[in-house]
């Protein structure tokens, strides 16, 4: 029995999609654009939080004693997993284009 979200589902994706080929693969990049997008932001607001601009400025700036070290190791941790989770993406997206 089709439900009223398939019949939603089945319009939206006949006013949208012009092809069943690229759907999947349009779809997987609007994800993986959407994660980029909101890895960016969480990297940003950490990087604003330290006044920085990069990951390497703040190691700078605990290793001179400029900010204190604790819990901000434990933010650039987070800073490098984030900028190698954007990497792995962007790579993601290059395959598909």
């Amino acid at each position: 029995m089709e439900t009223k979200i398939d019949k939603s589902i089945e319009y939206i994706y006949r006013k949208y999609i012009t092809s069943s080929d690229t759907f999947w693969r349009d779809a997987l990049l609007s994800l993986l654009i959407d994660k980029k997008l909101k890895y960016l932001i969480e990297l940003n607001q950490y990087l604003h939080q330290y006044n920085v601009r990069s990951p390497y400025e703040l190691e700078k700036r605990i290793k001179e004693s400029k900010i204190s070290e604790h819990p901000v190791w434990e933010d650039l941790i987070d800073i490098e997993n984030l900028i190698s989770d954007i990497r792995e993406i962007e790579d993601d997206i290059r395959k598909l284009s």
